[in-house]
């Protein structure tokens, strides 16, 4: 019989799977204790169809993984959705970002600096850089890099913001 409690190989003792996966990615992944988001080295991050970046801080544990995107003056990202909730607030740049709901019918809100908003949990979308001289930059921040929720409340306030600003069941 074989035994269960085996000491793991050398090397793979406290794999952090998604830090391998993010490093993967092709993108810089930068940490420290702060980073100033409006200089972070991007690079083509062909899953998004952006330039981008991670920006893993000290301490944030299992509970945060935030994202920097560069979108380029005229432009979009590819369509994608996510397993999770995310919020989305722009460093720069103008833009506009499209919601498609299961039916298939299309709801766009438009933003701009400082402007914030939330991805709803497995939403198909899309984001445009409305500029035709400037790039777009912003940061994404998954509810968690795990698809948990961190804090509830805070999460359900964007939700509810979210869909006074769009409505993503059809009208009729």
């Amino acid at each position: 019989m074989e035994e269960i409690n085996q000491p793991a190989p050398a090397g793979k003792f406290l794999v952090d799977s998604y830090e391998d996966w993010a490093r993967a990615e092709g993108v810089p992944v930068h940490t420290g204790a702060s980073v100033d988001m409006l200089k972070a080295a991007v690079k083509p991050w062909a899953r998004f169809g952006v330039n981008g970046a991670f920006v893993h801080l000290d301490g944030r544990d299992d509970f945060l993984s935030v994202m920097v995107i560069e979108l380029p003056p005229n432009s979009g990202s590819a369509s994608h959705q996510h397993l999770y909730e995310q919020l989305c607030y722009v460093l720069e740049g103008n833009g506009t970002t499209e919601f498609e709901a299961p039916d298939g019918h299309t709801q766009v809100i438009a933003w701009g600096p400082k402007s914030l908003f939330a991805i709803p949990l497995n939403v198909r979308h899309q984001h445009f850089n409305a500029s035709g001289s400037q790039p777009l930059l912003g940061h994404r921040a998954p509810s968690t890099r795990h698809g948990d929720q961190v804090d509830q409340t805070a999460w359900r306030r964007q939700r509810v913001l979210l869909q006074k600003r769009i409505e993503l069941r059809p009208t009729e």
